[in-house]
């Protein structure tokens, strides 16, 4: 969300959209509403432009995720998927997607066709070895995205300890 809002500050047009279906959290982020969404899109109850929020920040539009489906990891299957990524495509500059954790479920791996780039946030805090070379793993399968690590909860002491020798 913090990457979004900088963008759009760059005059850049954004859009969010919320694909974790099993534990949505943009909309609690942002304190917009959640009823409609990506989920009730994807079952054919609202159109794209009832469930767009727009202009929550200038240039910056959300697509919440919606209510929680009993059956989130089967609606990333359907074709309006490809409906709702086209018509960001030509609406957008950049188009940011929140995934579940990538390799908990195959939601982000489902929707790594879709995309151009492919980040795995990972807290530095939480992080294990083995889950690292799994998501290495994981993300080695697929050389048609390109792909990086962002590093977050790193500690300010480590911080300091790692650009000292720059200064």
């Amino acid at each position: 969300t913090n990457i979004a809002a900088l963008i759009a500050r760059g005059d850049k047009k954004v859009l969010i959209l919320d694909f974790d279906l099993h534990k949505p959290k943009i909309h609690k982020t942002f304190g917009i509403d959640n009823t409609k969404g990506i989920s009730t899109f994807l079952i054919g109850k609202h159109s794209i432009e009832e469930i767009l929020h727009k202009e929550i920040h200038p240039n910056l539009d959300i697509i919440t995720a919606g209510t929680v489906p009993p059956n989130p990891s089967e609606l990333i299957l359907k074709k309006q998927v490809s409906d709702l990524f086209e018509w960001a495509e030509k609406n957008y500059d950049l188009v940011i997607i929140d995934t579940p954790p990538f390799g908990l479920l195959n939601d982000a791996i489902e929707l790594l066709s879709k995309v151009d780039v492919f980040f795995v946030i990972i807290n530095v805090r939480l992080a294990r070895r083995k889950g690292i070379l799994l998501i290495e793993q994981l993300l080695s399968r697929h050389t048609q995205v390109s792909k990086g690590i962002i590093l977050n909860g790193i500690r300010q002491t480590k911080f300091q300890y790692y650009y000292s020798k720059y200064t």
